[in-house]
């Protein structure tokens, strides 16, 4: 709920947003090509928009953990929109997916972290979809 505390921002009357999280506390564990057919999918629509979850480490620096907004997902990788310094583009070849339970960490190979439970999508609901 905290996360979505400001987002009604610059809404019309009449917009309401609805969020789901649809791997956390799953059961479901997707393999890496059903989370990237997931995101293709439900970002490549004009009323939704993903916001994930990463840690990145390129074995230089410290470890960090970062969220970001996916406007779309392709077959090459992630498009996002993001208010600090990240890329805009992520190649999937950067990106390592695993289980949500598994305690592995990035490769200088492939720095991009992600797990499946750190993916919400919000879809815009106007009131005539209500």
């Amino acid at each position: 709920k905290l996360l979505l505390d400001g987002v009604e921002i610059g809404m019309r009357e009449g917009e309401k947003i609805d969020s789901y999280f649809p791997f956390y506390k799953s059961k479901f564990e997707p393999t890496r090509n059903e989370f990237i057919e997931y995101l293709k999918e439900h970002t490549n629509q004009k009323n939704k928009v993903a916001i994930l979850g990463y840690a990145y480490s390129d074995g230089k620096n410290e470890r960090y953990d970062h969220w970001t907004v996916v406007k779309n997902a392709s077959d090459e990788g992630l498009n996002l929109f993001d208010s600090d310094k990240e890329k805009n583009k992520i190649n999937w070849d950067e990106v390592l997916i695993i289980s949500n339970e598994k305690k592995i960490y990035s490769h200088k190979s492939k720095p991009y972290l992600i797990r499946p439970r750190d993916l919400v999508v919000l879809e815009l609901l106007e009131d005539k979809w209500i």
